[in-house]
């Protein structure tokens, strides 16, 4: 019970953890839901009726409990009674996408910019998902928006439009939760955590970024990027960084982009990119023409700053992200490198996220669905 609240107010919270509960752990009965969160099973068949009536919940169907126990109903969320939108903006792409109560992926488009997002290209994206969205608008709960580089408190962007989430609210008429891609990401991984992990979340390609999560949350720190090293001065190179002005950084050191251009200066036949290819399937198929030299180089430079990053954030595990990770000869190189350096990070501390592509698209929308769940999402935008 929570103190100097009426009944009123007690009932939207309560209808919150059903929902909640049945977002972690799936089908329950209301035995079981009525356990989780505290409430007497009179007061949980109540909510749930309501919550059926609203659409938010069915029942599933009746199971029994152990060998000679009573049935019970079996309840569970109705995937499409609420939608999420999701926008995330690269240097070069721009990808939207639409999921469901479930986080189940409904819908994904893609844009290819070749640079960083323009007004003049927000606005078509823009106009391009409204007219998606014109059938299930009632349902939309709001759209997480992953970019790189700065977000600041006032929640301006550092790289591109400066008024972005002003002006994505204005157009489509809805909630927007503006993030930096790598402390989004991390945030999406700990939706539906059933136990409050830590770890450092590190992602490769095309550039670098990282997060840290302890007990379950995202540290943040004064500027809102605790954990993040891609931006860490790693050489006295004069390579110069167009996010963080810096020169020598590790980003500007082991960017996709630019170790593509330093090995188009190295070989002199052209190698055209093909359509379907990833931009580190690209560079590692160019990188074959030199034994894969400056892709060596490169893997080995974030296998030092994992080895110092591990050292001084005590993180626990480190999990890589980034679909230069599945390509098990770069993994090899990258385990050995640390092994040389004799640390305490050991390869069992190390994982890579799975199914890395899909959860992207999701990884946007799911801001949105964590509000949902656990927050509430228009007091606090």
């Amino acid at each position: 019970m929570v103190k100097g609240l009426n009944m009123g107010g007690i009932r939207p919270i309560n209808k919150k953890a059903i929902l909640s509960h049945l977002n972690v752990y799936g089908a329950s009965s209301r035995k079981q839901i009525a356990a989780s969160i505290k409430l007497t099973t009179a007061a949980v068949t109540v909510l749930t009726t309501e919550l059926i009536e609203e659409g938010l919940i069915y029942e599933v169907g009746a199971v029994s409990e152990g060998k000679v126990g009573r049935k019970q109903v079996m309840i569970d969320l109705v995937p499409d009674s609420n939608y999420s939108l999701g926008l995330e903006i690269t240097r070069t792409d721009v990808y939207f996408s639409i999921i469901n109560l479930k986080a189940e992926l409904i819908f994904n488009h893609s844009w290819s910019l070749g640079r960083l997002i323009t007004e003049r290209d927000l606005a078509e994206i823009l106009e391009f998902i409204e007219h998606k969205i014109s059938d299930m608008r009632s349902k939309i709960q709001g759209m997480g928006i992953f970019v790189p580089g700065y977000v600041y408190e006032n929640m301006e962007w550092s790289m591109g439009v400066r008024n972005l989430k002003e002006i994505v609210q204005k157009k489509l008429g809805i909630a927007v939760i503006l993030e930096n891609n790598m402390r989004g990401l991390a945030l999406s991984k700990t939706f539906k955590n059933k136990e409050k992990n830590s770890f450092w979340l590190v992602k490769y390609g095309p550039g670098v970024g990282s997060s840290i999560v302890l007990n379950g949350n995202v540290v943040a720190g004064q500027g809102r990027m605790a954990g993040e090293v891609g931006h860490i001065v790693f050489s006295s190179s004069e390579d110069s960084c167009d996010i963080c002005g810096q020169k020598g950084c590790l980003e500007s050191q082991i960017r996709f982009e630019n170790l593509i251009s330093k090995l188009d200066k190295k070989i002199t036949s052209s190698y055209e990119r093909k359509s379907s290819e990833s931009d580190f399937q690209y560079l590692y198929r160019v990188s074959e023409k030199t034994d894969f030299t400056l892709l060596k180089e490169a893997v080995k430079k974030f296998s030092e700053v994992l080895v110092i990053g591990h050292s001084l954030l005590d993180s626990g595990k480190i999990i890589l992200a980034g679909e230069i990770f599945s390509n098990k000869k770069v993994y090899s190189w990258l385990l050995k490198n640390i092994k040389e350096k004799n640390s305490i990070l050991k390869p069992e501390m190390i994982s890579c996220m799975e199914d890395y592509n899909e959860k992207t698209k999701k990884a946007p929308g799911i801001l949105i669905l964590r509000e949902y769940f656990n927050g509430d999402l228009f007091n606090r935008i």
